[in-house]
């Protein structure tokens, strides 16, 4: 589905995203994703909810978001809470959603100027 906002304030923006893609600032990734507003774009390990584990919440912890947005694929997948722990214990809020919607939502938030985090778990069907 492609993505446009009118206005935006941060340096990345998720132009689209598909089965097996991401469209980052007009550059394709074939891969998960740890993006920011103004920050790098990482690829990120896990390729579905059940390869998620603590290391992976830790990333997105270091960088100290006021929110983590969690995309699990292609449907909202819930992690068990051991997984979530490092975020909880950070005392960092964090939203949970399929893929897609944790798209469109990190460029509002970003469009908005806040300090966010976004686990992107590329969409595989």
């Amino acid at each position: 589905m492609k993505i446009s906002l009118d206005d935006h304030i941060s340096n990345n923006r998720i132009d689209a995203y598909e089965i097996g893609l991401f469209r980052v600032n007009g550059e394709q990734y074939f891969h998960s994703l740890i993006i920011t507003p103004d920050g790098s774009i990482e690829e990120w390990s896990p390729n579905s909810v059940i390869n998620l584990a603590t290391q992976h919440m830790d990333q997105l912890v270091q960088l100290k978001p006021e929110i983590i947005l969690l995309g699990t694929g292609s449907y909202q997948v819930f992690p068990t809470p051991e997984i979530l722990e490092p975020v909880y214990d950070a005392g960092i809020g964090i939203e949970i959603m399929d893929t897609g919607a944790a798209s469109r939502s990190f460029n509002l938030l970003a469009a908005e100027g806040r300090k966010i985090a976004a686990g992107l778990i590329l969409i595989q069907e």
